[in-house]
């Protein structure tokens, strides 16, 4: 589905895709405003699965890296018909302008075949452990794993860094996963039992619970976090408010960042709320230090005549120049120069 069909589906549906009126008259960005901007470049797309779905878009960094790895899942309201991975195009070019190697995760959803409990989550777990285990060969350091998620896609974020929590008996559970050092949650959906006031609708979050939410899919049920948790979310933010990422982070420990803004703020790059979780990304995954510029060849030059060491004899301020280097005189008495005046006989 084309992203002007996606956007009609999703306004025709109530699901303020675009952001609605009030968020047009209050100034914040809409969705026409990220989609109408120039599509960033250098994507390169790679499958974990065989479904076309179970894909996702590497952006690689310049540099040799090692770079910190980090896995987007994006949002949509876990549905088809809203958004795809392209919505996270701007963000993960920036992240990999910045020196991150980025895989921007796609997942089966709600209205395709496989998507909704449990399809959805087992995609999001083997999309991030693909991702960790190619990272290598692209330059990446899977040991800085970091999941960044939006809306619906921060659920899974959320989920993602409290999957070593579900247990042995769920259709989700998987021995060793592997988990994030830093959970980065924008916007996010953050409890399927009680975040029902949301533009996604009690019925879509509903279909995402499964028959244990409080066990295997509910981040604010699942239990204690075990990695370092950001939430974002706009003070504007009427998709999902604010108030619902507080009352998380109250339970959780989760640090909390509330800043100006609304939904698409939050993963648009010149927004205040990007930088604030760029803020947190790079303090718990710093990129590598770009290599120091090599000098110019006349920089060399003058390297080099500094570093010459002076012959023996007078230094060169005692060395003479001009006629006295040719060892000629004008003054009375010294050998002349060869194209000075003679006197002629009998002047005085």
């Amino acid at each position: 589905m084309g992203v002007a069909t996606r956007i009609a589906a999703a306004a025709a549906a109530g699901l303020c895709l675009l952001g609605g009126t009030a968020a047009a008259m209050s100034g914040l960005l809409q969705w026409s405003d990220l989609y109408g901007r120039p599509r960033p470049v250098g994507r390169v797309r790679e499958a974990y699965g065989p479904d076309p779905n179970q894909t996702g878009d590497w952006w690689t960094p310049k540099g040799p890296g090692p770079h910190p790895l980090v896995v987007v899942v994006h949002g949509g309201c876990w549905q088809a018909s809203v958004a795809g991975l392209d919505i996270m195009d701007w963000a993960s070019a920036d992240l990999r302008d910045r020196g991150y190697l980025v895989y921007n995760l796609e997942y089966r959803r709600l209205g395709q075949a496989g998507g909704g409990y449990p399809g959805t989550y087992q995609d999001v777990a083997s999309g991030i452990e693909h991702a960790v285990k190619a990272a290598p060969a692209r330059g990446g350091d899977p040991a800085q794993l970091v999941v960044l998620g939006h809306s619906a896609g921060g659920h899974l974020a959320l989920w993602a860094g409290l999957r070593g929590a579900i247990p042995p008996g769920s259709p989700l559970y998987q021995a060793k996963p592997a988990l994030p050092r830093l959970v980065l949650a924008l916007g996010a959906i953050t409890d399927l039992e009680h975040d029902l006031d949301t533009a996604c609708g009690a019925d879509t979050v509903r279909q995402m619970r499964g028959p244990t939410p409080e066990a295997d899919t509910s981040p604010y049920q699942m239990g204690r976090r075990v990695a370092r948790t950001v939430l974002v979310t706009g003070a504007q933010d009427t998709t999902v408010p604010a108030a619902l990422a507080r009352r998380y982070a109250d339970r959780s420990g989760a640090e909390l960042r509330i800043p100006p803004g609304g939904h698409v703020e939050e993963i648009a790059p010149e927004s205040q709320a990007w930088a604030e979780a760029v803020a947190a990304l790079e303090h718990a995954a710093p990129p590598p230090a770009p290599p120091p510029p090599r000098p110019s060849r006349a920089r060399c030059s003058a390297g080099r005549r500094a570093g010459r060491r002076p012959r023996p004899g007078r230094s060169r301020s005692e060395r003479p120049s001009g006629s006295a280097a040719l060892g000629l005189r004008t003054d009375k008495g010294s050998p002349r120069s060869p194209t000075a005046r003679r006197p002629r006989p009998g002047a005085s």
